[in-house]
């Protein structure tokens, strides 16, 4: 009987293509049903012509692939459930940004924490939950691998709402990292042992060793030597390389994206509705343009997170590789429960997220503010209530260093008016929303 792997969400045509390709290239793992689940039936059918072409091009004869519209058919039976959630897609992210923007709120990715991220988790988190909640009768179980953001937020309210599913929350930056540090000193990525730990998006180097013995020294030479980059800026004040390597961390900060000379300084882009559908359009219609042309490139790259981990637990591999899961005595210095980002060893047909133990101080700090947006957009998000996610805003580094108590209202309250049409937050009422206080958009 073939494994079945589901992918729920395909929202991200490249995410769908590189994760097949790589479950193509494993035919010890024996036959292999993808299931493809999306509402939207012109993207789902777009998808699956991309992951047909992947099979045939590789020669695959071990993988089929199917779609559906209905989640229950695609979940059924499966065995890995792999999320890629995107609600509301690209104009609901640019929604995000343009409102922030009109306030003075800079952002540069809008998907973790900060305005946006606390936004998208509100509408993002209960799709996500339904998932899970799905699993329980479809395929109790199956392991939930989630790529989809936010992930912290995502990752507890999943745990929270429903323990019996084993969610593992996956993201390429901690290995991307290791390999980009490696280079600088000039050592191959599979030699190193390296160990990075926080929240998904603000998670940091702690350890850096070769043959046994730690390069970090060489290290922060080398990133010294470089350009002053953001990351070389927080390695430099909290003494840890932050596993980010481009503008998205200055939204998780109080001190860069309201400041011009920071941005030009630390060469931080804002980012804006623009790019994000530049981006998204190009990505589409590369491989869309690919598909109907039947030659999709099939990528050479590191393996997968998510099939990484298939691979192992179904052949019995050992692998480590990092994931989101909830914090269970694994990170004492930060909150119990919250989505953390850990080592986890796959061996013996079991995932086993790695106990650090004690944080640096300041890497604690910087991460238990982070967590405690996000836990309150999970919290607001299992409630159904938006009071929590109006804390969260006043928590958030850059919104609240940017805005007054009141302003901030003021921009939560913009934000629900601008994607009331959309219906994405109709569960969560309009009844709690305070008296309008102040005028700041622009």
């Amino acid at each position: 009987m073939a494994l079945t792997v589901a992918f729920v969400g395909a929202q991200s045509i490249e995410f769908a293509r590189d994760d097949v390709a790589d479950l193509c290239a494993r035919p010890e793992i024996g036959a292999v049903r993808i299931t493809l689940h999306d509402p939207d039936t012109d993207r789902l059918a777009q998808v699956r012509r991309v992951a047909e072409h992947v099979v045939a091009g590789t020669g695959a004869r071990h993988v089929e692939v199917d779609a559906r519209t209905d989640l229950a058919g695609a979940l059924a039976g499966a065995r890995y459930v792999v999320t890629e959630l995107e609600v509301g897609g690209v104009e609901a992210t640019c929604t995000d940004l343009d409102v922030a923007a009109r306030f003075g709120v800079r952002q540069t990715a809008a998907d973790t924490i900060g305005i946006g991220g606390i936004f998208r988790g509100l509408r993002t988190v209960p799709v996500g939950v339904a998932v899970a909640q799905e699993m329980t009768r479809r395929c109790p179980e199956a392991r939930l691998l989630s790529y989809t953001n936010p992930m912290s937020t995502q990752v507890r309210a999943v745990a929270d709402v429903v323990p019996g599913i084993e969610v593992l929350g996956l993201c390429h930056a901690v290995r991307d990292t290791h390999a980009y540090l490696a280079g600088l000193v000039g050592l191959d990525d599979d030699t190193v042992d390296a160990v990075s730990v926080g929240a998904n998006h603000q998670t940091f180097v702690l350890r850096f060793e070769h043959a046994g013995a730690s390069v970090y020294a060489k290290v922060r030479e080398a990133v010294a030597a470089g350009p002053r980059t953001l990351s070389a800026e927080l390695m430099d004040r909290f003494g840890y390389f932050p596993v980010e390597l481009g503008d998205q961390p200055a939204e998780y900060l109080p001190w860069v994206m309201r400041h011009d000379a920071e941005l030009a300084r630390l060469g931080v882009r804002v980012g804006t509705a623009d790019d994000v559908r530049r981006a998204h359009r190009s990505e589409d219609e590369e491989l869309a343009r690919a598909a109907r042309d039947g030659h999709v490139p099939v990528p050479r790259r590191h393996p997968e997170p998510a099939t990484e981990i298939l691979h192992a637990l179904e052949t019995g591999a050992r692998t480590r590789v990092s994931v989101t899961v909830p914090n269970r005595g694994l990170l004492p210095d930060l909150p119990p429960g919250s989505g953390v980002e850990v080592p986890c060893d796959i061996a013996g047909g079991q995932a086993h997220p790695v106990a650090v133990g004690a944080l640096p101080p300041q890497v604690a700090g910087l991460v238990r503010g982070f967590l405690t947006v996000a836990d309150l957009v999970a919290r607001a998000a299992i409630e159904s209530d938006l009071a929590p996610a109006r804390q969260a805003a006043l928590l958030d580094p850059a919104t609240s260093a940017t805005l007054t108590p009141g302003e901030v209202d003021d921009l939560f309250d913009a934000l629900l008016d601008a994607h009331a049409p959309s219906g994405l937050y109709a569960q969560y009422g309009t009844d709690r929303r305070p008296a309008r206080r102040t005028a700041r958009a622009t």
